[in-house]
């Protein structure tokens, strides 16, 4: 997308999640998940993007549940966005994002699975195309060490 245009996320939707299940701690450092069959939404507001473009939550991170998005499965995400033209910072568009499920091609991992991370990439290509993209790596703390779940 041209330079001369500034894009806003004010908020994205995730519908259709699941929101419950059962860890059961086994030996060592194994576990079974079981996650329970209820769904919810949540929306999640944004500020300003940081130097890099991203952005990050005011009202907390996101900690999704672990789960796989089958063939039958309705869980998508949705956002928000206003594109500013920064030479004269008029608004040239806004709209919701197209709805977009999580168990289409346009992700390579349908699933949410224990001990990794997810980084979503929405690239506006221009005022009419969005691409998706998403990047799955491990759960790392502050000091760049593995999470073990």
């Amino acid at each position: 997308m041209a330079d001369d245009i500034a894009i806003t996320i004010s908020d994205i939707t995730l519908s259709d999640v699941l929101n419950a299940g059962t860890y059961t701690l086994g030996s060592g450092n194994t576990g079974t998940w079981t996650p329970a069959a209820t769904t919810s939404g949540y929306t999640y507001t944004f500020g300003a993007a940081d130097a890099d473009g991203a952005y990050e939550g005011n009202n907390g991170g996101l900690m999704l549940l672990p789960q796989a998005f089958e063939a039958s499965s309705t869980a998508k995400f949705s956002f928000n966005y206003t594109l500013t033209d920064t030479n004269t910072h008029a608004v040239i568009g806004t709209g919701t994002g197209k709805e977009v499920l999580f168990n289409t091609a346009a992700f390579a991992s349908k699933t949410w699975a224990p001990g990794s991370k997810y980084l979503y990439t929405i690239n506006f290509t221009s005022p009419v195309t969005i691409e998706y993209d998403v990047v799955v790596a491990p759960w790392v703390d502050g000091a760049g060490n593995n999470v073990s779940i």
